[in-house]
C-alpha cells in the first residue's frame, strides 16, 4: 500500500514538472530580477497586462520618461503600475525600454522654443525654434532631451525641457476619417500658426498617418506636386462623430433620403445650428422631430457651413449689444428699433456682432430675439415700372429693395442735387468687379430710371431663385461682379418735369420760367433745375461743343465750365470710388446705341465687339462716328478718361421733346432686360486681365 503511493506521488510529481518547463523555457524567466532605471526608448511606449503585445494595454509611457523595470524574460521587462489605484504588475518589450535610450523626432510646441545651454530654464538660451519646427534629440533625465544645435559655428550640445516639445510617434499607423472642422486646414508643419497648404470642406474624406498625439500626417496635392501636411487631430472625426454646422443658404432642407428627390422632412432658416454625422462626402445624417416623433434624415453637404454673415431688422427700442452673452452683461451699444444690423450667430440664442465704441471695435453679443433676420426669398413686388415713376418713388423703392435683399443690395448718397436733394446709388453684387449704370441725365427722360429701378429688383430676385435672365446666370455673374446704378442723376429736373413748379420755392419760379422759354408747361425740360445740361457737363471736347445757348435754358446749355454741377460731380465721385470696368449711360429716345469716341486701334476693335453685343440683345441700331463728334457726355469723358467702354444706349421709339409714354416701358424691358448681366459679366472677364 505505502508503494503504491509512493509512485501516485512520483507520477503527479512528474506530471507537474511536465506542465511548467513548457511554460518556463518559453518565457525563459530570469531568476532574482534585479532592479533597473532607463527611459521610454520608443514613443508611444506601452504597458501590458501580460508579456505579449495583443494583451491589454494598461499604460502608457512618453519616449523619454523614467521608467523603474526589472528583468523578466529575454524579450519582456516587468514593472509595476498604478491602475484605479490599484498597484499592479504590467510587462514592457526588452526593446521599448533601456539606459541607452536611442534618438527621436519631436516637434516645438511654444511660439519660442528654447535649446539651453544647461539642462536648466535659467540657462543660457543657445538658439529658439518657431512652434511646429520638427526637431532631433535624446533622452536626458525625466526632466529634459539632449540635442545638438549651430550656435555661433559650433556645434553644441544643448538641453530642451520636455514640456516644450512633443514626440513624433515611431512606427507610425496608417488611419482614415473625415474632416470635422469648418474648414479643416492641412498646414505646412504641425502648428495652426503654420502657413495653410490645402483646406478640405466638412465631411470630406481623409487618409492620414499617425505623428504625434496631436497631429496626423497626410499627402496633399498643391499646383500639381505631392507635399507632406499635417492636420489637427481634433479636426478628424469619423461617422460616429457628433458635427456642427450652420445652415448657410435661405433654407436647409433635411431629407427622408439622401436625394434632393425625396420628401423633406423639414427645413431650416439661414445661420441656424444644426447637428449631424457624416453620410458620405456629399450628405450628412442628422435626427429630426416631426410631429414629435425622432427621424433620421439627411442634409446636404453644401447647405451647411462655418456663420454665415446675417442682416436683420432691430426689433426693441433700443436693441442693445451686449460685452457676453448675457442680458445682465455691460451694454457696448445699442441701437434705434428698425435699423439694420450685421451679425452672427454664434448659437440659436445669440450672435455675435462687431461694434466700434470710441474709435475702437470689440467683439459683442446680440439676443437673438431682439432681431428679425432677413432671409430673402425673390418674391418681392416693390418697383412698379407702369407709372410715372417719381423721386420720392425711387427714394421709398430704395429702402424697400436694401430691406428686402440686405445682403446682396446696398445704397449711399453719393452727393446732392443743385437743390439739395440727395443723389443715390445703389449697388447690386458680391464681386469685386464694377460696373455702372445710370439713368435719368436729362429730366424728361425719367423713363430710364424706371427700367434702372426695375432692373434692380428683376436681377435680385433671380439671384435668389437662381434663375436665369435672357440666357444669363444672374447668380454667378452677380457673384463675380457688382453692378452700381445711379437710377436718377438729375433728380430736381425730373421733379420739374413730372410736377411742375408746385414743387420748388416760388420765389425761384420767375427763373425756371424764364429758362423753359416763357413757358409754365415743363413737359420738355431736359436740363437740371439750374439749366444746365448734365450730358454736356463733362470734361471731354467740352470746348468745342457746338449748339450751346449762351446762358441756363431747359436743354443744351454746357454750363460755364465744365464738371461744374453738383449733379455730374456726384457721378464722378463714385466713378473715383468704384473704378467701374464698363459704363452704360440710359437715355431716350430713338432705339440707338452709341459706343464710340474717337477710339483707335484695339481698343475701338474692342469696344466695338461690345456694341455688337449689345445690338444683338436689344435691336437697337449702333451709331458709327462721323468727323469730330460733339463730346461733353458721360460716355465721352469715361471711354477718353478711362480708356474702357462706355455705352449710351437710347431707349424707346423716338419722341420730340417730352417724356417717352410709360405704355413703352413693356418693350424697354424686354428689349433691355439683359444689358445689365452682360455689361456686368464682361466687367468681370476686363477685371482679370
Amino acid at each position: 500500500m505505502r508503494k503504491f503511493k509512493a509512485v501516485q506521488l512520483l507520477a503527479v510529481s512528474l506530471l507537474l514538472i511536465q506542465l511548467f518547463i513548457p511554460y518556463a523555457q518559453a518565457a525563459e524567466v530570469q531568476p532574482d530580477p534585479e532592479m533597473f532605471e532607463g527611459f521610454a526608448g520608443k514613443q508611444p511606449v506601452y504597458v501590458y497586462a501580460s508579456p505579449a503585445k495583443n494583451a491589454k494595454i494598461i499604460k502608457t509611457y512618453a519616449y523619454g520618461d523614467k521608467i523603474a523595470y526589472r528583468n523578466f524574460s529575454a524579450d519582456w521587462h516587468a514593472t509595476d503600475v498604478t491602475v484605479n489605484g490599484k498597484v499592479q504588475t504590467g510587462y514592457i518589450a526588452a526593446g521599448d525600454v533601456g539606459q541607452a535610450v536611442p534618438g527621436a523626432r519631436g516637434i516645438a510646441l511654444n511660439e519660442k522654443t528654447n535649446i539651453y545651454s544647461q539642462p536648466s530654464v535659467n540657462a543660457k538660451i543657445l538658439k529658439t525654434y518657431p512652434a511646429g519646427t520638427i526637431m532631433n534629440y535624446q533622452a536626458h533625465d525625466a526632466e529634459w532631451f539632449r540635442t545638438t544645435v549651430d550656435a555661433g559655428g559650433k556645434r553644441l550640445t544643448g538641453y530642451i525641457y520636455r514640456p516644450d516639445v512633443e514626440t513624433i510617434v515611431t512606427h507610425p499607423s496608417a488611419g482614415s476619417g473625415f474632416a470635422a472642422k469648418i474648414p479643416t486646414n492641412v498646414y505646412a508643419s504641425p502648428s495652426a500658426k503654420a502657413k495653410v497648404i490645402k483646406t478640405y470642406k466638412q465631411g470630406s474624406p481623409l487618409q492620414y498617418h499617425t505623428f504625434t498625439s496631436r497631429w496626423h500626417e497626410v499627402t496633399v496635392v498643391v499646383s500639381g506636386k505631392k507635399m507632406t501636411g499635417y492636420v489637427s487631430k481634433g479636426d478628424v472625426g469619423d461617422r460616429n462623430t457628433q458635427l456642427s454646422g450652420y445652415a448657410v443658404n435661405n433654407e436647409a432642407a433635411v431629407y427622408s433620403q439622401p436625394s434632393v428627390k425625396s420628401q423633406k422632412l423639414k427645413t431650416y432658416k439661414k445661420g441656424t445650428l444644426l447637428k449631424y454625422k457624416v453620410y458620405n462626402a456629399s450628405w450628412f445624417q442628422a435626427v429630426v422631430y416631426v410631429n414629435g416623433k425622432a427621424k433620421t434624415g439627411y442634409i446636404q453637404s453644401s447647405d451647411v457651413g462655418a456663420a454665415p454673415t446675417l442682416k436683420g431688422l432691430s426689433l426693441k427700442n433700443p436693441t442693445r449689444v451686449y460685452s457676453k452673452m448675457s442680458r445682465s452683461s455691460k451694454v457696448l451699444k445699442a441701437y434705434a428699433k428698425g435699423l439694420v444690423l450685421t451679425y452672427k450667430p454664434v448659437n440659436n440664442e445669440w450672435h455675435q456682432a462687431t461694434v466700434t465704441v470710441n474709435g475702437k471695435k470689440y467683439t459683442g453679443y446680440i439676443a437673438a430675439g431682439d432681431v428679425k433676420t432677413i432671409i430673402p426669398t425673390g418674391d418681392t413686388k416693390i418697383v412698379n415700372p407702369y407709372q410715372v415713376y417719381s423721386y420720392n418713388e425711387m427714394v421709398r423703392d430704395i429702402e424697400k429693395l436694401y430691406l428686402a435683399y440686405p445682403e446682396l443690395i446696398s445704397y449711399k448718397v453719393i452727393g446732392k442735387s443743385e437743390y439739395g436733394r440727395p443723389i443715390y446709388a445703389v449697388a447690386l453684387g458680391k464681386g469685386k468687379a464694377a460696373a455702372l449704370i445710370h439713368g435719368s441725365h436729362h429730366a424728361r427722360e425719367w423713363l430710364t430710371t424706371n427700367l434702372n429701378m426695375y432692373m434692380i429688383e428683376q436681377y435680385a430676385k433671380a439671384y435668389y431663385k437662381k434663375q436665369k435672365i435672357g440666357g444669363f446666370n444672374v447668380y454667378d455673374i452677380l457673384n463675380a461682379a457688382t453692378i452700381w446704378f445711379i437710377p436718377m442723376v438729375n433728380p430736381d429736373g425730373v421733379t420739374l418735369q413730372q410736377e411742375g413748379l408746385k414743387a420748388f420755392p416760388k420765389s425761384l419760379h420767375k427763373n425756371l420760367i424764364k429758362m423753359n422759354k416763357g413757358s409754365k408747361n415743363f413737359k420738355r425740360w431736359k436740363a437740371n433745375a439750374k439749366g444746365v445740361d448734365l450730358n454736356r457737363q463733362y470734361n471731354a471736347g467740352w470746348k468745342t461743343i457746338k449748339g450751346s445757348p449762351s446762358g441756363p435754358m431747359y436743354k443744351n446749355f454746357k454750363g460755364y465750365k465744365p464738371e461744374s454741377a453738383a449733379e455730374v460731380k456726384a457721378v464722378l465721385k463714385l466713378v473715383r470710388e468704384v473704378d467701374p470696368e464698363m459704363a452704360v449711360a440710359y437715355h431716350s429716345s430713338g432705339k440707338i446705341i452709341y459706343w464710340n469716341y474717337l477710339q483707335t486701334g484695339a481698343r475701338y476693335k474692342r469696344d466695338h465687339e461690345y456694341a455688337k453685343k449689345l445690338r444683338s440683345l436689344t435691336g437697337y441700331r449702333l451709331v458709327y462716328p462721323k468727323g469730330v463728334p460733339s463730346g461733353g457726355g458721360f460716355t465721352d469723358w469715361f471711354i477718353q478718361a478711362k480708356k474702357r467702354p462706355g455705352f449710351t444706349i437710347e431707349i424707346c421709339k423716338y419722341v420730340y421733346e417730352t417724356n417717352p409714354p410709360v405704355s413703352e416701358f413693356k418693350h424697354v424691358w424686354k428689349e433691355n432686360q439683359a444689358v445689365g448681366l452682360y455689361v456686368a459679366r464682361e466687367s468681370a472677364k476686363l477685371a482679370k486681365k
